[in-house]
């Protein structure tokens, strides 16, 4: 049932909605029919997100520039190199 509130102001009905999950426009008559695209849901939580993903990036990247930062990055390096298969491991395999 329409609003009262938009029949006074004599404002139409929109006939499409956005989806409030993926945001594809939707029909309001088939609302309820209405399966988000995962792809698409993603894309659109990103969008929504978009300043809390923008503000993830800069902390991310200044704790990267601190000293405790820098030291986790040559802890990681440390720790994949040591971790990496030794040539000798990779000729017993050939043979």
């Amino acid at each position: 049932m329409p609003d009262p509130a938009l029949q006074m102001l004599g404002l139409p009905q929109p006939a499409f909605m956005p989806c409030p999950d993926c945001g594809e426009s939707v029909a309001i008559a088939n609302r309820d029919e209405h399966v988000c695209d995962r792809d698409r849901w993603l894309d659109y939580q990103l969008f929504v997100q978009r300043a809390e993903v923008e503000r993830f990036e800069a902390d991310l990247a200044a704790f990267f520039d601190s000293a405790e930062g820098r030291f986790h990055l040559w802890d990681a390096e440390r720790g994949r190199e040591s971790n990496a298969p030794d040539e000798a491991d990779d000729e017993a395999a050939e043979s």
